[in-house]
């Protein structure tokens, strides 16, 4: 359960940059559409939102992808921890059993 609390975070966080983009959309399209004197600037602001939102949740995605492998790997470092306390130590084995897989 808590190995996937940071992934639970991620997507929410993801969620709220979603929701992000829909409502700086939302505003910018209603201001264009009333051709107010100033849309231009709404329209260049939700480009650089979007565009940095945008990045934000590539990235979560990213790491949200490279979680279970960062996982597996942890659960690889605790078999091998064991292992070195149950036979006394690293150098306690031999050449070919000190590969690890």
């Amino acid at each position: 359960m808590a190995e996937h609390q940071l992934d639970v975070l991620r997507l929410g966080n993801m969620a709220s940059e979603i929701y992000k983009q829909i409502s700086v959309i939302s505003r910018a399209s209603q201001k264009f559409q009333d051709k107010l004197e100033h849309c231009d600037v709404d329209i260049n602001i939700a480009r650089g939102v979007i565009h940095e939102s945008s990045q934000l949740i590539k990235l979560l995605q990213y790491q949200l992808h490279y979680s279970e492998m960062e996982n597996h790997i942890d659960r690889n470092n605790e078999l091998i921890h064991g292992r070195n306390k149950k036979y006394g130590g690293y150098f306690a084995f031999s050449p070919l059993d000190r590969v690890l897989y």
